[in-house]
């Protein structure tokens, strides 16, 4: 059961963040971090109860995000739940409604189950120059940044990759009905598909998972069969088109976008054009 996830958003400025927090917030978007909802609604396949869930989020009110979402313009509220990430003021979800299974969506306004702010004005806490060749996959690149750049601190990234090769997986039908896919592997989630020197543009969340006292931050970690160790790695990514002229992920733009799925984080490393370290610190949770 790979497919389950959480979402993280990164917002531009307050001004931005207070429209957006209006009615979804606690503290007005004060906290850099706000963690709305659990992990465990996407893997019980259950649906929030709290205000915040039953209205739309605006894609345009945050710069990056990821996890699972489905598009509001439907008004099929959850049941279009799939993988998601948000860039440039677009959301791009891999759709699961009935007639949509694997498609491509492009909304700017989206449902989700469970998500992770990053506060208004957060800009990265470091943009170090990668080389390639230096680390065996992503992995290695994302722990040794938990403990060199970050110090042990959970971060998120984003980044722009040429991958030599890599696994993406999918959700095929919304975890809405009280199972997901720890329950039930082969009904929610797609075959796993293989793609070798492909670019990329990737949002993600790292965290050593023997130190995480934070009980928020213990609302976003989960135990995924298709990773390995103690550092929780958890990676989304739209295929860029190869004439895509993007150098950073907040440059993809809808025309850029192939695809859109949940990457394994053994991927190998081919090129790293850009990759941003964001902390995750001050964090608030809403239930």
């Amino acid at each position: 059961s790979h497919c389950a996830h959480f979402v993280v958003w990164v917002t531009t400025n307050r001004t931005q963040m207070t429209t957006a927090a209006t009615t979804h917030t606690g503290r007005g978007g004060n906290s850099r971090c706000v963690v709305y909802g659990d992990i465990a609604n996407v893997l019980r396949g259950t649906v929030p109860t709290g205000a915040w869930a039953r209205s739309p989020l605006c894609a345009a009110s945050f710069a990056y995000g990821f996890e699972a979402a489905s598009a509001a313009c439907h008004g099929s509220g959850m049941h279009g739940l799939g993988e998601m990430v948000t860039l440039g003021g677009a959301t791009y979800i891999c759709s699961t409604l009935p007639d949509r299974v694997g498609q491509l969506e492009v909304c700017d306004k989206f449902y989700t189950t469970s998500s992770v702010f990053l506060a208004p004005g957060a800009t990265p806490d470091a943009t170090p120059s990668v080389n390639a060749a230096a680390f065996a996959d992503l992995r290695a690149l994302c722990e040794a940044t938990l403990r060199g750049t970050t110090g042990g601190r959970p971060f998120f990234f984003t980044g722009v990759l040429r991958l030599g090769t890599c696994v993406l997986t999918s959700l095929r039908e919304a975890p809405i009905t009280g199972q997901g896919p720890f329950n039930n592997p082969s009904k929610y989630c797609a075959l796993p598909r293989h793609q070798h020197n492909t670019r990329f543009a990737v949002v993600g969340c790292v965290a050593d998972m023997r130190h995480i006292e934070d009980p928020v931050l213990q609302r976003v970690v989960y135990k995924n069969p298709l990773e390995h160790g103690d550092v929780f790695v958890h990676v989304h990514c739209v295929e860029l088109r190869e004439d895509a002229p993007v150098n950073k992920a907040a440059e993809v733009r809808p025309e850029h976008v192939a695809s859109v799925a949940h990457l394994v984080s053994d991927a190998t490393l081919a090129e790293v054009t850009s990759f941003e370290v964001f902390i995750m610190d001050d964090i608030e949770g809403i239930n």
